[in-house]
Parts: structure tokens; sequence; C-alpha cells
């Protein structure tokens, strides 16, 4: 079973998405001390998917702590990976998942300058342009009064706002840490 289940929260998020419940969980993760803004071990895996074993990269994958539940990269690996196992029905799951994950980043906001989207993981942004049928071009950082931004501008030119503001306070925070 995927440890994207593991919990109540995120149990309860996936049986009824709603905007609010992921919210709560996005909160939960940053406060969480496990929470990697990077996602680092979800790309980790992700970079072993053609030269590794399937199951032995899963079982990393399902050890990964549950703050990864609501990031869709991580759900998207699962996916790969299962299908790589013909574990068609929890493929399924998997991409399940990744598109409800996606669906309530993209009503966190509307992806614009005075409505960005907030995420969790610095994985999401790229793949809520991918979500929306573009390709990152460049992505520019703007720091405000507001709070921290990621600008990502697509080969069409769509501009994509994301708020990164709690994302870079806790990546700094841990930064301080290591430095301490």
């Amino acid at each position: 079973m995927s440890h994207a289940l593991n919990t109540k929260a995120s149990n309860a998020f996936f049986q009824r998405p709603s905007v609010a419940k992921f919210n709560a969980i996005q909160q939960l993760v940053f406060a969480s001390s496990d929470y990697d803004p990077a996602a680092e071990s979800v790309t980790e895996i992700e970079q072993q998917l053609r030269h590794a074993n399937p199951g032995r990269l899963l079982r990393r994958l399902e050890q990964l702590s549950c703050e990864f539940d609501i990031c869709p990269r991580m759900h998207y690996v699962e996916a790969r990976l299962r299908e790589s196992l013909g574990e068609v029905e929890l493929m399924q799951q998997s991409i399940k998942r990744l598109q409800i994950c996606l669906e309530m980043i993209a009503e966190t906001g509307e992806g614009s300058r005075d409505s960005p989207f907030v995420v969790t993981f610095v994985t999401d942004m790229d793949d809520t342009v991918r979500s929306f049928g573009e390709k990152v071009r460049y992505q520019q950082p703007v720091l405000s009064k507001l709070g921290q931004f990621d600008v990502l501008t697509s080969h069409s030119g769509i501009e994509f706002w994301f708020d990164v503001s709690e994302l870079a306070r806790v990546r700094n925070l841990r930064e301080e840490v290591t430095k301490a």
C-alpha cells in the first residue's frame, strides 16, 4: 500500500479532496521537521527510474515521510514505478493522487501576480506549469513586501506566479541551522 495513505489527514484528503484540507496539510508540512522543500529524496529516486530495480526504488519511495503526500512529483514517480512492476490498479491510484495534488495547487490561486499559486515543494512549480500544457522557458525570483515569489515563463510567453514564501523561509532556516 502506498505511503500516501499512512496518515489520517492525507487519507481524508484523498477521499474527499478540498483546497481547505490541502491548505491544512500544507501548513502541517511546512511545520514538520521532516519537510524537504527541494524534494531531493523524490528527485533522487526519479533520476534512477531507468537504471535501478523498480521494486527497490518503490520501497525507498514508500519509506519517505508522509510530508510528500501532497507532492505531485512523488505520485508521478510512484505511478511510473507501479507501471514498471505491472501494478496497473495501483498505478492508476497514483495518477489520481497526482491529479488531485495538481488540481489543489491550481485552487490555491490563479497563477498571477495578484493571486499566485502556493506551492509546497520546488518541483510543484514545474509540475503545475506542465499540467497547463506548457513547458518552462525560464524562471525568475521576485522579492517584494508581499513575500517571495518565483515567476516561471513558458515557451509560449505565459507567466505563472508562485508564492514560495514559506518554502523559502523553511529552506533559509535549515541553512542557518547547518551553518551554526
